[in-house]
């Protein structure tokens, strides 16, 4: 179907009407050339701040104050209604363009903080990171399937010393295909790092939020398959009935949990084996839960800031517990450290 109102496909931001963060995206009529009025849209803080004003809502309101505003249907037509339109696909020439120019990418630059050159490597060529002019340092994270085709590719900007994403006067996120102006193009969205599974193995299974952290848990924790849904509420059946068959665990950012329990909830129902891990809820400090953090922020606070225990010391065992009191972050930290120790083969231990 095509609408004549729709979300602002560009990578414009306003000002969000509840938060005031730059991260409002308005609705456009398309036919009208204009946007809806400025309270009319969606934050894209969805846990932060999940302000939501549709514009069924907005038509239903203007009809109760009595305004003269009809509220017409948004389609504008139908394009082969009932007929399955087969995914569209990025050319492999595009796709091998962007695997250059890793000295001038400021996410591989911020992977060179934590990883040595072979990690970093090997991290590169399993995810296939590629490198885009679009901004200077811009990172591209392609979409490939389980069969090796290339359904699109997320440009994103980060900061090359913090890995956290730019976000000042713009988003800085874009599509391969937006940037590309490419006809017809229907997207069909898959798992990043989908393409990972037909080499698996037995390997579990871990599912993420965002492409950046599939990317860091691959190099501190390898021993399972990670991949990501591109954002708290892309996790859905026709993304993960790829994964049948697999032990799957959800690792959601935090404030994501009911949101991924209740979408878990639908995967079971229709056959999946899925948990949603709550570790980070658990153990989360109020500081962690106000920035976001996700799992990997957990592995780089002990990578780029280790807890460091004069071993000499009797009262070891106090200081550590005097510290996980302070910050119950840290028992996470500790519990896993404890559990590499001793070698377990236990699943899903962070």
């Amino acid at each position: 179907m095509e609408y004549t109102i729709t979300l602002d496909k560009s990578s414009r931001k306003f000002l969000c009407p509840a938060c005031q963060k730059r991260r409002f995206v308005r609705y456009y009529d398309f036919e009208k050339k204009q946007y809806l009025p400025e309270i009319v849209g969606r934050c894209d803080r969805e846990v932060k701040c999940g302000y939501h004003y549709s514009v069924t809502e907005y038509f239903k309101d203007q009809h109760n104050l009595g305004k003269n505003i009809s509220f017409k249907p948004l389609l504008k037509k139908s394009i082969d209604a009932g007929r399955p339109v087969d995914p569209s696909f990025i050319s492999y020439e595009i796709f091998s363009k962007s695997l250059i120019h890793y000295d001038k990418n400021n996410f591989i630059s911020f992977l060179g903080r934590l990883f040595d050159k072979e990690q970093i490597a090997f991290l590169i060529d399993e995810f296939k990171i590629g490198t885009s002019k679009h901004w200077p340092g811009a990172t591209v994270f392609w979409q490939l399937d389980n069969n090796g085709k290339i359904r699109t590719g997320k440009i994103m900007l980060y900061d090359p010393q913090t890995g956290k994403r730019v976000k000042r006067d713009v988003a800085y996120i874009q599509w391969v295909h937006k940037i590309l102006k490419l006809k017809n193009y229907h997207l069909e969205q898959c798992l990043f790092g989908l393409h990972q599974l037909p080499k698996a193995g037995t390997k579990h299974v871990a599912i993420v939020e965002s492409e950046k952290t599939a990317v860091l848990m691959t190099g501190f924790y390898p021993a399972y398959c990670w991949m990501a849904t591109g954002g708290l509420s892309n996790l859905s059946y026709s993304k993960m009935k790829a994964l049948e068959g697999r032990k799957i665990m959800l690792y959601p950012d935090l404030g994501g949990w009911e949101k991924w329990q209740e979408k878990a909830a639908v995967l079971i129902q229709n056959g999946m084996d899925v948990q949603v891990s709550g570790i980070l809820e658990q153990y989360c400090s109020p500081l962690d839960r106000e920035f976001g953090f996700d799992i990997a922020d957990y592995f780089i606070k002990e990578k780029m800031f280790p807890i460091k225990i004069d071993p000499l010391k009797s009262y070891e065992d106090k200081i550590l517990a005097k510290m996980i009191k302070q910050n119950p972050a840290l028992k996470m930290l500790v519990d896993r450290l404890s559990l590499v120790k001793a070698n377990t083969k236990e699943a899903f231990v962070i």
